[in-house]
């Protein structure tokens, strides 16, 4: 029988109630809570401090593939429209060659990071309780990034919206098809810095999410998860798959890349009818 400030102690450690330790009978929910996983103050500092190192590099590697098309874009341009200075043949071998290197230093930071954030990945797969006390540390952390959040939010949607303004500009002047071509450019420019700012500002709002197991990280959107299995790692292996195989077939890499955020967006609807599926057959 240990001393009460021991007792206490440990209930603590272990986030369960004093009565927990001190009588054999408990409820069916208690019984459940005891058995979930307790993520402690070092854990919790932990991730948010290492979701703080790595968003930064997540950003840059998410912008860095929307970017990846420009390059050839503006060659296979200035090889049609500007003669003597590429020709078609070697714009296409450096752009597409440049776009590759890209896609490809990309990937490998996205796959480096997510293996270092490999650790925290029960905190959005399983169901777990908070150390007594913790709840409140994580929600004033939550407070103080939220206005910035929030900004970047703003300033990430102004960007996407204001993004064709060179193209509506140029075609109110009749412009020549390399200024489009360049206008083009522009508006991936624009829509890379804002999906620079999402990443950014969402992985850091998103860790103090997963903590608090709110918005897309509740218990039941956890389960919904669950239920639906490999269904988002087939859907972007074939998305994949479908990209490569029109780019080399068409070698029009400078406007298959139409393909991911058409996918993107089917996939909020895929996703949405798995679990409505899978929710009635439960």
């Amino acid at each position: 029988m240990p001393d009460l400030d021991k007792i206490l102690t440990m209930s603590q450690l272990f986030g369960v109630t004093t009565d927990y330790l001190l009588t054999d009978q408990t409820t069916p929910a208690e019984a459940a809570a005891a058995q979930t996983r307790c993520v402690t103050r070092e854990q919790a500092d932990g991730y948010l401090a290492a979701v703080r190192r790595y968003a930064g590099r997540m950003a840059a590697a998410v912008t860095a593939l929307v970017l990846s098309p420009t390059p050839l874009i503006l060659m296979g341009g200035l090889s049609e429209y500007v003669p003597g200075s590429l020709s078609e043949d070697m714009a296409g071998g450096f752009g597409v060659t440049i776009l590759l290197l890209i896609v490809a230093a990309a990937v490998a930071v996205l796959i480096r990071t997510g293996m270092e954030l490999g650790s925290y990945s029960f905190l959005e797969q399983e169901e777990f309780t908070l150390q007594p006390g913790l709840e409140p540390v994580i929600r004033q952390e939550q407070a103080a990034f939220d206005r910035t959040f929030r900004s970047c939010l703003v300033t990430g949607v102004t960007l996407c919206i204001t993004s064709v303004l060179p193209l509506m500009i140029a075609a109110a002047f009749r412009a020549g098809d390399l200024v489009y071509i360049v206008c083009v450019d522009i508006l991936l420019l624009l829509i890379a810095a804002a999906v620079c700012l999402f990443v950014w500002s969402g992985m850091i709002h998103g860790s103090t999410q997963k903590l608090l197991q709110e918005g897309e990280y509740t218990v039941e959107e956890k389960r919904s998860t669950k239920r639906v299995g490999a269904l988002p790692g087939i859907y972007w292996g074939i998305v994949t798959a479908i990209y490569l195989g029109i780019s080399f077939y068409t070698n029009a890499w400078d406007r298959s890349w139409i393909v991911w955020p058409c996918a993107g967006v089917l996939f909020a609807a895929v996703m949405g009818i798995a679990k409505a599926v899978t929710a009635k057959k439960e």
